[in-house]
C-alpha cells in the first residue's frame, strides 16, 4: 500500500492530519491490495464478500484504508451488516465527526491502531449512556470500561443468534407444512417481528392468492434469517477478536478480565461479583479457558441456583420438593427454555469460535471465520433452536445424569440452595 493511494478514493470522508499519520503505519501493512472481485478463488472471494462495507459495496480487499466495523443502537443492539466509517459517516452527512454507534471489528493490528481511538469513543459513550451514575463524571476513555461493553454486546448478539434460528425453525416447519397440506396453510411473514425481507415477501395472509405464494414467501423468508444467522455468526468472532486485542493492547484489562476468571474458579461466583453467567463466559473464553471440569464444578451449582429462581417466579409449582415424578422435568424445563439453551449456546461459541486454536485460522482470512466453522456452527445452532428437555441439555452440557430420579435431585439441590428449610 502506498501514500498515493490513501487519497484516490474521492467517495470517502476527507481524511484528517491525525488520520494521514495513522495511514502511515499502515505502510508496514504488506498484505496485497485486489484490485477485482476473485471469482476464481473461492476463499479470496469468502474474505472480499465478508470484508466488505454494506454501504459504500468496497472490501478491504481492495482498499486497505477503510474502516470496517457494525453499527450499534443505544442498547448495544447490533446492526450484523459490516459498514465502513467512511460510509456510516457519508451516510449521515457528517465529515469525521465522532460517532458514538459504530465499533470497529478486529482485522489485523494496522487495522486496530487505526481505529483505536473511534473504540474509545464509542465505548465511552456507550457505557456512560447504558450504565448512568457509574460512568456519567468520566469524561475519558478508561480500559476497565471495555468490561462494561464487550461481553455484553457480544452477549446480545448470541441472543439475537438464537432468536434467529427460532425464527429458521419456524419457517422450516411451515414449510413441511405446505408440502403435506398445501390448501389449508396461510404463512404471514410479519409474525416475525425482527424479519425485514423484501417487500414482497411481507404480504399479509389477505394478499395471498395460491400455494406458490406461499412457498415464494417463505423460500425468501428462509433466505434472510440463513444470511442473517451467518452474519450475526461472523459479527461473533469479529467481536471476539477486538475484545482480545483490546485485553492485549490495555495492560490494566487484562489484569481485571484474569481477577474475574480466577476469583471465578475459586468458588467466588456469586450473585454479586458475578451477575451475569453468559458475559462471564464470554470474558472466560476470551482469556483462553477451556470448558473444562474445574469449571463445570463451579459453573453448574450456579446455574442451577439462578434457574430455580426463575422457575419460582415463572411457575411456583415447580419448585415442590415433593413433586417427583417425569411431568415436574417437563414443566421445569419449559419455564426456563429459552435461559437453558442460552447457556449451552455460550460454551458451543466458547468451544468452537473462541479456541485458542482458532487464533491462527482468523489470522490467516483477515480476521474472518473460516466459512467451514460458520456453516457448521449455523447447524448448532438451528439443532439447539429445538432443545427442549432435560437430556439434551445436561448431554451438551457435559452432565453425566442417568434418570429422571437423578435429574430431580439435581433440581431438588438448587431449590434447598434457594429456599433452606
Amino acid at each position: 500500500m502506498t501514500m498515493s493511494s490513501i487519497g484516490s478514493w474521492s467517495n470517502v470522508a476527507k481524511l484528517t492530519g491525525d488520520d494521514i499519520e495513522k495511514l502511515k503505519e499502515l505502510q508496514e501493512d504488506d498484505t496485497e491490495e485486489i484490485n477485482s472481485v476473485p471469482e476464481n478463488n473461492p476463499t479470496l472471494r469468502w474474505m472480499w464478500d465478508n470484508l466488505s462495507c454494506s454501504i459504500l459495496k468496497r472490501s478491504f480487499m481492495e482498499k486497505h484504508d477503510l474502516k470496517l466495523g457494525y453499527y450499534l443502537d443505544e442498547r448495544l443492539q447490533l446492526n450484523p451488516e459490516l459498514m465502513s466509517y467512511q460510509g456510516l459517516t457519508e451516510q449521515v452527512g457528517q465529515r469525521y465527526g465522532n460517532c458514538p454507534h459504530w465499533v470497529p471489528i478486529y482485522i489485523n493490528k494496522y487495522h486496530f491502531k487505526y481505529s483505536k481511538s473511534l473504540l474509545e469513543y464509542t465505548v465511552l459513550e456507550r457505557v456512560k449512556y447504558l450504565y448512568g451514575d457509574k460512568y456519567n463524571k468520566c469524561t475519558r476513555f478508561k480500559p476497565y470500561m471495555l468490561v462494561d461493553f464487550f461481553p455484553r454486546l457480544i452477549q446480545e448478539n448470541l441472543v439475537q443468534l438464537l432468536h434467529v434460528g427460532h425464527c429458521l425453525i419456524t419457517v422450516q416447519n411451515k414449510i413441511k407444512e405446505v408440502e403435506q397440506e398445501p390448501d389449508q396453510v396461510v404463512f404471514n411473514p410479519n409474525s416475525h417481528p425482527n424479519s425485514q425481507p423484501d417487500s414482497e415477501a411481507m404480504k399479509s395472509p389477505e394478499e395471498t392468492d395460491t400455494t406458490s405464494d406461499v412457498k415464494t414467501q417463505l423460500a425468501e423468508q428462509l433466505q434472510y434469517f440463513q444470511k442473517e444467522m451467518e452474519d450475526r455468526i461472523l459479527a461473533h468472532c469479529h467481536l471476539y477478536q477486538i475484545f482480545l486485542a483490546c485485553k492485549v493492547s490495555y495492560r490494566p484489562l487484562s489484569n481485571l478480565l484474569d481477577k474475574t476468571v480466577q476469583d471465578a474458579l475459586g468458588g467466588k461466583i456469586m450473585k454479586h461479583q458475578v451477575p451475569n453467567l453468559g458475559q462471564f463466559l464470554i470474558i472466560y473464553f476470551t482469556m483462553g479457558g477451556a470448558y473444562n471440569d474445574q469449571l463445570k464444578k463451579v459453573l453448574l451449582p450456579e446455574f442451577w441456583v439462578r434457574q430455580t429462581k426463575l422457575m419460582a417466579s415463572r411457575d411456583p409449582k415447580t419448585i415442590d420438593l415433593d413433586w417427583t415424578d417425569h411431568q415436574r422435568l417437563v414443566r421445569c424445563y419449559q419455564a426456563t427454555t429459552l435461559e437453558n439453551q442460552l447457556m449451552v449456546l455460550y460454551v458451543l461459541a466458547g468451544q468452537n469460535l473462541m479456541a485458542p486454536s482458532m487464533k491462527s485460522e482468523y489470522d490467516s482470512l483477515n480476521s474472518v471465520a473460516p466459512q467451514h466453522s460458520v456453516q457448521l456452527f449455523m447447524m448448532l445452532v438451528k439443532k439447539l433452536a429445538t432443545l427442549n428437555n432435560y437430556r439434551g441439555l445436561t448431554q451438551l452440557l457435559g452432565i453425566r445424569v442417568n434418570s429422571s430420579e437423578e435429574m430431580i435431585l439435581i433440581l431438588n439441590t438448587a431449590v434447598q440452595k434457594v429456599y433452606p428449610a
